[in-house]
């Protein structure tokens, strides 16, 4: 390919995304910045496993990734960012309580699901896997080809991160998304914003997870994607 190297962010939904992209490509401008959007949450995933994850994150994130789009190839790759939802997963299983819900619920000091022996499946295997992903520093991708990858999250989710809404709806999430492109599409703004008192995490990358692995704050509001920014964008 003629363009820059891809810089490709791995994230969960299509919200992620359209918040994130437009001022993403502006502020990082040395490689070509590229989504590919899940539509689940691949480390909470009944089929993830310390063991395969990477190997899912290559096959069914970076590999599809490519046949979505035949103009690139593996070698177009220069790293990827994973961006993740904590969705409480460093909480302990004592804070989890099982009600009239369909979607989990998520509070302060608490998490409400419909099947409380379903979500403790799934809550050990994303917090499992988060772990292993955020001790690595580079991932095999097709045809070989090893890169550097990080994870960075949204706690408790990203609309709690953007919006201070824990349990949006589909609809508000879409709506929510737009709004915040609009109004952050502005590099300066978008930087600012991921800086502010109330979203940053502060400390090495090491330390910001270090610290969500503490009590309850994998269900605070806050974020350690200010450090994403700061490696990525052009100087």
């Amino acid at each position: 390919m003629n363009e820059s190297k891809i810089l490709l962010f791995i994230v969960e939904g299509p919200s992620d995304e359209a918040s994130l992209a437009p001022a993403l490509e502006k502020i990082i401008t040395n490689s070509t910045i590229k989504f590919k959007v899940m539509h689940a949450d691949i480390t909470s995933d009944y089929d993830s496993t310390v063991k395969n994850i990477e190997e899912r994150i290559k096959k069914i994130g970076v590999k599809r990734f490519l046949q979505e789009n035949p103009q690139f190839t593996a070698k177009d790759i220069c790293g990827i960012v994973h961006i993740v939802d904590l969705d409480g997963a460093f909480v302990s299983s004592d804070i989890i309580f099982e009600g009239d819900t369909e979607d989990a619920q998520y509070y302060d000091d608490k998490i409400i699901c419909k099947d409380r022996t379903l979500f403790l499946k799934s809550h050990d295997n994303k917090r499992n896997n988060i772990l292993h992903l955020s001790n690595i520093s580079q991932i095999k991708i097709p045809t070989g080809i090893i890169v550097p990858y990080s994870i960075y999250y949204m706690s408790c989710n990203l609309d709690h991160v953007l919006h201070n809404k824990r349990n949006s709806t589909k609809s508000e999430k879409i709506e929510d998304s737009i709004t915040f492109a609009d109004q952050y599409d502005d590099a300066e703004l978008f930087e600012k914003f991921f800086n502010g008192e109330e979203i940053k995490i502060s400390g090495t990358y090491k330390k910001t997870w270090e610290y969500v692995q503490i009590g309850l704050n994998s269900l605070k509001r806050g974020s350690n994607f200010w450090l994403c920014i700061d490696n990525h964008k052009s100087k």
